[in-house]
């Protein structure tokens, strides 16, 4: 699965400052977005929830857990209320792992966890989204919904997805500041 090198990219780019992130291939080679099948692989639809939930400002992550990325942004105001924020993450352990966030402690938290789709582990050519596989049927994307947490969010090994905070409250995703918030994430 390229998936983790994309996801990592996407999120260095953001931290970086670049606007637009072009990818190399999107049909053939190793990597593609798209299969030989015409089928999408797991980066597509990463592609298409990071564009769905991201946008807007960078928010700084002070604290990297070992073997864990993270990333923050201000999560889209067309699916979220503004003031909301996407922490994108890769879970790079073979082991699970409980993310908590002390303050946002209380709030309800999306989550898009995405996993290797089949037994294939780190080389499947599927997904699983919450634990559903992620096929498309004729030209309609399958549903991509989130799930709802409380409290502790369980990461499973080589898991990789998105955490949205619809009532963060975050200042610079209310104002829609172009800023780097200083956070502790």
């Amino acid at each position: 699965m390229f998936v983790f090198r994309w996801l990592d990219k996407l999120g260095l780019s953001a931290q970086y400052g670049l606007a637009r992130v072009f990818r190399q291939t999107f049909f053939a080679a190793n990597y593609a977005l798209i299969s030989s099948n015409i089928e999408p692989n797991p980066d597509f639809y990463l592609t298409v929830l990071f564009k769905r939930l991201v946008q807007g400002p960078v928010l700084t992550v002070l604290k990297q857990p070992d073997l864990i990325r993270v990333y923050a942004n201000c999560a889209n105001t067309v699916l979220y209320p503004s003031g909301a924020i996407v922490i994108y993450f890769l879970n790079l352990r073979n082991s699970s792992v409980n993310m908590t966030f002390p303050q946002f402690a209380n709030l309800t938290t999306d989550i898009y966890l995405l996993t290797p789709g089949d037994s294939n582990g780190l080389r499947s050519s599927y997904v699983k989204l919450n634990g559903k596989i992620l096929v498309m049927t004729g030209l309609e994307l399958p549903s991509l919904l989130p799930r709802t947490v409380d409290g502790a969010i369980p990461l499973e090994p080589y898991s990789f997805g998105f955490l949205v905070v619809p009532n963060a409250n975050v200042s610079v995703c209310l104002k829609g500041l172009n800023t780097t918030l200083n956070k502790r994430l």
